[in-house]
């Protein structure tokens, strides 16, 4: 009878796994974009002068679970997490003072830090259609909210005289915070390595974007945009899991 029972009860585990597999989905991606310009290639500045150079870092991890609605579509929710850092003009490309005696330099400049975390809840429905026994394509079609913090910090450094250096003034610093609300949709590919687990390529986004608040009071006039990207900067790379 014990045996029965057992047999019984390891029987309901398995369907109870089995159904699992094919209602839900866990997410998990992640992407990195890194740029660096020289003087050649940087952009100009506010009086007309170029940069010595410009750097660029971005970091951007989602995750999200969902649950099947149809044979092709699940729904749920996430939340991504975002970081932007942008530097104009860091140590190593500042412009060398002269080492002349009985003049110095004439050029001075500003080192620029501007670093955005961004953290947004989500919801989605997703199609997703089988290419082969391997492959399948999918598309999420999303809304999210995002709240963002932005700190800008900036350094004139100033001709120093005589040999040639360089005086450090005032630092400037300044917190911005942000909400957008954002509707888009984002393509992918999935690659099955098993029955339950996977890997995923998001190459790109369609997404408009509207500001709803701007340090924490709401604006009048809202800033809001439509980009549509598939350069690196908007891929990502992750792993699936059906449990």
């Amino acid at each position: 009878m014990k045996q029965i029972i057992t047999f019984i009860f390891i029987l309901s585990l398995t369907q109870m796994v089995a159904q699992k597999d094919k209602d839900y989905i866990l997410t998990s991606d992640f992407g990195y974009f890194y740029q660096y310009k020289d003087l050649a290639d940087a952009s100009y500045n506010a009086t007309g002068l170029k940069n010595f150079g410009e750097k660029y870092n971005a970091l951007t991890f989602n995750f999200s679970a969902g649950k099947k609605l149809r044979n092709h579509f699940y729904y749920g929710v996430g939340i991504c997490y975002s970081y932007d850092h942008e530097e104009i003009n860091p140590d190593s490309d500042t412009p060398k003072a002269s080492g002349s005696s009985g003049y110095g330099t004439t050029i001075g400049f500003v080192n620029k830090n501007k670093i955005q975390n961004g953290i947004s809840p989500l919801i989605f429905i997703q199609y997703f259609a089988d290419v082969s026994n391997r492959i399948a394509f999918a598309t999420d079609f999303y809304m999210k909210y995002t709240f963002n913090k932005t700190k800008t910090s900036s350094i004139y450094y100033q001709p120093g005289s005589g040999v040639g250096n360089y005086i450090k003034g005032n630092e400037n610093t300044r917190l911005t915070k942000k909400q957008y609300i954002s509707f888009g949709l984002q393509p992918m590919l999935r690659f099955n390595i098993s029955k339950c687990v996977g890997m995923e390529f998001r190459f790109g986004l369609i997404e408009y974007a509207q500001k709803t608040k701007d340090d924490g009071e709401p604006v009048d006039r809202k800033t809001n945009g439509l980009e549509i990207g598939f350069k690196p900067e908007n891929w990502l790379l992750g792993c699936y899991f059906r449990l």
